[in-house]
Parts: structure tokens; sequence; C-alpha cells
């Protein structure tokens, strides 16, 4: 699956065929250097980031930070871990999780 941004720069899950699908720069630095924070951009001042500054509580489960997309998002950087994308901001770390996203 891929992601797409919506009018309120949220991201959604697009199949990857959508032509509203958003890639990222250097997807293969990612990849290939474990450990390795970097920066998710999906084009020239275009990034991936914090919609909001605090985490939300999920019915005491556990703490969400959506992510939205454009020029204003401040980018994390992330790593990959074989398994995750994780990234370690002010809250501590958090991973990409898709369990309550919908195909639109």
């Amino acid at each position: 699956m891929s992601y797409s941004p919506t009018p309120d720069r949220t991201i959604k899950l697009v199949p990857r065929s959508s032509p509203l699908v958003i890639k990222l720069s250097d997807p293969q630095t990612l990849k290939s250097k474990p450990g390795v924070a970097t920066p998710l951009a999906f084009s020239l001042n275009n990034f991936i980031g914090p919609k909001w500054s605090q985490p939300r509580d999920a019915w005491g489960q556990w703490s969400y930070i959506d992510l939205g997309c454009g020029e204003s998002h401040r980018p994390i950087s992330c790593t990959y871990d074989g398994e995750f994308i994780c990234w370690n901001g002010v809250h501590g770390e958090y991973v990409f999780d898709i369990s309550m996203w919908k195909i639109e």
C-alpha cells in the first residue's frame, strides 16, 4: 500500500496504483542504513511530520500522533530496523502503524 495526503494534509492509505500516491525521495537510504535517521521527504520542501505537538491517547492502550505532509510540516527523521519505520521523537519512540487506517 501507499500513502496520499488528504485536503487537510493528513496522510491516508491508498492503493499503490493511485495517482495520488506519494513516494519518499530517498527510500534507499532508509533501507540501506539501519539505525541512521533519515528525514522523510517526498519532494523538495515537502515533508512528512507530526500534525500536532502532543501525543493523543487511544483508549488507554497506546499513544499516537497523526502524520501530515506538506511544506509547513517539520520533517521527522526516521530509522528502519528491518521490520518497522521508527521515529524517536521528544515523546519517545513511535512506529508507523496502519492498523486503524482504511483504503479509500
